[in-house]
């Protein structure tokens, strides 16, 4: 999504939409960002295979996700994607060939408590963002973006749902309900220059999606998945034995 809105972003910004350099550039920048990250993950498996000290090689991972960022980002790729598949190599290949025992579980505790202050953060700064008069004042924009919002999940996971036997309707209900809206949206929507056209109402549809998946949908979620008998008393007290 990130990678798309900024091929957008570059045409926006020139006035016109060019669909074969639009489709390159967005190719160039996922296969790109595909190749530096998984190359970077290989390397810094390969390289725990020589170290045994769980603080360094939690240490090196974090700089593998920032570094694949910025190297993808430099070549003019995706720096998201790019960290996404370093991650993704690394905690397969590197998990599993290069990491101790007692180091995955450091690592695995370290970033569990990472991504839980990042995700809180995150929503600080959602809600230091959302201005509720801007909302009101394109509320008749916002409501039906809500609207195509949630039932274009709907299509995507009713057809996808209808492929696959082994998912139940009920799991497809669930799925669409939790269709939630939050970081990326907002990142993207923050990141536009002002001087392009509808900026304001822009910003708006975004806030007022993430707010309502955020409240509406995410507070309604686990409600429904008892209501459709997917999640019990005896399922929760399982899945808090295990945690």
């Amino acid at each position: 999504a990130v990678a798309l809105a900024a091929t957008l972003l570059a045409a926006a910004e020139t006035g016109r939409l060019m669909v074969g350099p639009a489709v390159g550039g967005f190719v160039y920048s996922v296969a790109a960002a595909v190749v530096i990250g998984s190359l970077a993950g290989l390397v810094l498996s390969v390289g725990t295979r020589l170290l045994d000290d769980e603080l360094v090689e939690t240490a090196l991972s974090g700089v593998l996700a920032y570094g694949s960022y910025m190297a993808a980002d430099s070549l003019g790729a995706s720096g998201i994607i790019a960290t996404a598949f370093a991650g993704l190599v690394f905690g397969t290949v590197g998990r599993r060939f290069g990491l101790s025992e007692q180091t995955r579980l450091f690592l695995d505790g370290f970033w569990r408590f990472a991504a839980f202050l990042a995700n809180a953060v995150l929503f600080i700064l959602i809600g230091l963002e959302i201005r509720l008069p801007v909302l009101q004042h394109q509320i008749q924009w916002v409501l039906p973006a809500i609207v195509v919002v949630v039932l274009a999940r709907a299509l995507m996971v009713y057809t996808l749902t209808l492929m696959m036997h082994r998912v139940s309707t009920a799991d497809g209900h669930v799925m669409v309900w939790s269709g939630l809206r939050g970081g990326v949206a907002i990142a993207v929507a923050l990141s536009l220059p002002a001087t392009i056209p509808g900026h304001n109402l822009i910003l708006a549809l975004t806030f007022g999606v993430v707010l309502f998946t955020t409240l509406v949908q995410g507070l309604t979620i686990e409600p429904l998945a008892r209501r459709l008998g997917l999640v019990t008393d005896q399922t929760t007290d399982v899945a808090d034995a295990q945690a």
